[in-house]
């Protein structure tokens, strides 16, 4: 999952300023054309009413290229703020990857070290919040990422084992057991399915205060295969439909909403389905659909 290099030359709202602006001079060109012809009819007919025909088409003249002036006036404007609009998005655009890529290694190499002491040390629940604030700190940054280059992210699609992707997951999670029935292999980027189980897992056990989360897939279709991801926790108390909903607060103790609407709009960015669900049994439950077949 990347960002592209190099943006489009124009936007819809360049190419809507340019229309509204070659629209807008047109009608004006019109009317004072139109104007100017009825004069030029009304004084080959009536010649005693030569001299108010000329003040009227200067009246014509001076009114519509003043309007004119101020349309033209008015779009190149428009553009030009439209245009600056851009080249800020993209400074921000290129600090915000300067600065994930520094702070990204540095929570890297802070997270190897957690490691180093944990296997030195052994286990401590000040060392268990720190892992847990180093995981949480670096999903946050994945999804501000996305969030910046959402419109020219790249995607590289690939055949994908749930299960590897699972295992190397399951570590930045040590409270959490994770099981997985089967295997299934997906058509999909890895680094953003990664992300979207990454989402799913943060938010079971952060929000949803799981213990146990299950991982069942099957064949959904010739093609597609179906993954649903069911935790033991709390559950969500709420209208479900508005889940996914970039910066939505169900209550005062939620998120912002950023992680759900990550994985949403990555599964939609590779053919896929979400479905949130809150079971009678219990807990919370994500049902994900993916090109894809079962081993």
């Amino acid at each position: 999952m990347s960002a592209k290099r190099g943006e489009p030359k124009l936007s819809w709202k360049m190419v809507g300023a340019a229309v509204w602006l070659v629209f807008t001079l047109s009608l004006a060109g019109w009317w004072l054309y139109l104007g100017l012809s009825l004069l030029g009819q009304l004084d080959a007919h009536q010649a005693s009413l030569h001299e108010e025909v000329l003040r009227q088409r200067k009246m014509l003249i001076w009114e519509g290229s003043a309007w004119m002036l101020l349309l033209t006036g008015g779009g190149v404007f428009l553009i030009y703020l439209i245009g600056n609009e851009r080249r800020s998005a993209r400074t921000l655009r290129k600090f915000l990857a300067t600065f994930s890529h520094d702070l990204k290694t540095a929570l890297t190499s802070l997270q190897l070290q957690t490691e180093i002491i944990r296997e030195q040390a052994g286990n401590s629940p000040a060392l268990a919040r720190l892992e847990a604030d180093v995981v949480r700190l670096q999903l946050q940054l994945e999804n501000s990422l996305f969030l910046a280059s959402e419109k020219n992210l790249a995607l590289l699609m690939e055949t994908v084992s749930l299960k590897s992707t699972l295992e190397s997951l399951k570590e930045r999670w040590p409270n959490l057991a994770i099981e997985l029935d089967g295997d299934a292999l997906l058509r999909a980027d890895r680094r953003a399915l990664e992300s979207i189980l990454s989402n799913i897992l943060q938010n079971s056990q952060v929000h949803g205060k799981a213990k146990h989360v299950r991982f069942s897939a099957w064949r959904e279709g010739a093609h597609r295969v179906k993954l649903r991801v069911a935790d033991d926790g709390r559950g969500f108390q709420g209208s479900v439909a508005r889940l996914g909903t970039l910066f939505e607060r169900h209550n005062p103790s939620s998120g912002s909403g950023v992680g759900l609407y990550t994985i949403d709009q990555l599964a939609q960015r590779m053919g896929g389905e979400v479905q949130f669900d809150t079971p009678v049994t219990g807990g919370f439950a994500v049902d994900l659909t993916f090109e894809g077949s079962l081993p």
